[in-house]
């Protein structure tokens, strides 16, 4: 239990960590959640948590596997997608990109990144998709140990699919 909870605050830490650069360089700045968008709740064994820093949060209970949304209108705040990755990965003590493409999601240019890191002792992977729209940022991750990645994974994919901007 205490590897799932570790992998749970993973997942919050990512996703926050997303616009730390920035943050700590304009402090009077604040984040700003975005509520204009949509998306179909993931699959089972996924269920909802509650976090007030993240947009939305599902854990599997029995693999500790996390997909968030992250979202911030904050135009001061504007990163590139590049920079929001390596803040979000700057949370690993120690990562590897394993993964970056570009795609489209919807309308938009959208960058995939997949990582494998290590928080602890524990070895996590992660998928990552960063987006901009309208003057908002967006983070969509996937986080998981190791060993139960492929297994959340195609919940994670049909969830971005359904991910929808205005």
């Amino acid at each position: 239990m205490k590897r799932l909870h570790k992998i749970f605050i993973l997942n919050i830490l990512l996703a926050f960590s997303c616009y730390s650069g920035c943050v700590s360089v304009r402090l009077e700045e604040k984040l700003v959640p975005s509520s204009d968008f949509q998306y179909a709740v993931p699959d089972k064994p996924f269920a909802a948590i509650k976090n007030k820093d993240l947009s939305h949060s599902w854990q599997d209970s029995t693999t500790g596997n996390s997909i968030s949304v992250f979202s911030n209108c904050n135009e001061v705040l504007d990163l590139s997608l590049h920079q929001i990755q390596t803040d979000t990965l700057s949370v690993f003590e120690k990562y590897e990109i394993i993964e970056e493409t570009t795609l489209r999601l919807g309308q938009n240019n959208a960058l995939s990144t997949v990582a494998v890191g290590k928080m602890g002792s524990a070895e996590i992977k992660t998928k990552l998709i960063s987006t901009h729209r309208n003057g908002c940022s967006y983070s969509l991750s996937f986080v998981a140990p190791v060993t139960a990645y492929t297994a959340g994974l195609p919940i994670f994919e049909k969830f971005v699919q359904g991910f929808k901007l205005p």
